[in-house]
């Protein structure tokens, strides 16, 4: 599949995967407010069911997480993804609702940006981290 192709298809598959896709809240800042989209409450509980079905896009909502931790990097301005790869970070996000059920993969990624930018957080076997 072309790249253009994939990124259609997660769109697609983001679009269509919880009611609520798109949401935009105001978030304040210093110097005003901006516009946070996302992708609505996904629950810990389909997290943890999203690899038995067929109708879940697991790995969609990984790549939304991992979009997620990649743009934390860049406000904080620090790598918080060297250690880990994405088989990592979805153990640990299963850890994480395994934990909490009745949690959000959206407060399991703040959850993890905040472990990840304290050292803290996944360790990749196959990645040759310092």
């Amino acid at each position: 599949m072309r790249a253009g192709g994939a990124a259609v298809v997660v769109g697609l598959c983001l679009g269509c995967m919880a009611p609520g896709v798109g949401l935009a809240k105001p978030a304040p800042t210093a110097g005003g407010s901006y516009i946070v989209r996302y992708m609505g409450d996904v629950s810990c509980e389909n997290w943890l069911r999203g690899s038995a079905r067929e109708d879940f896009p697991r790995e969609a909502v990984l790549n939304w997480v991992l979009g997620y931790l990649s743009r934390a990097a860049v406000a904080r301005q620090i790598d918080l993804l060297a250690p880990a790869d994405q088989v990592a970070i979805g153990e640990w996000m299963d850890s994480y609702c395994e934990r909490k059920p009745r949690g959000s993969v959206l407060s399991g990624a703040s959850s993890l940006e905040k472990e990840m930018a304290g050292g803290g957080g996944p360790k990749s076997a196959q990645l040759d981290w310092r």
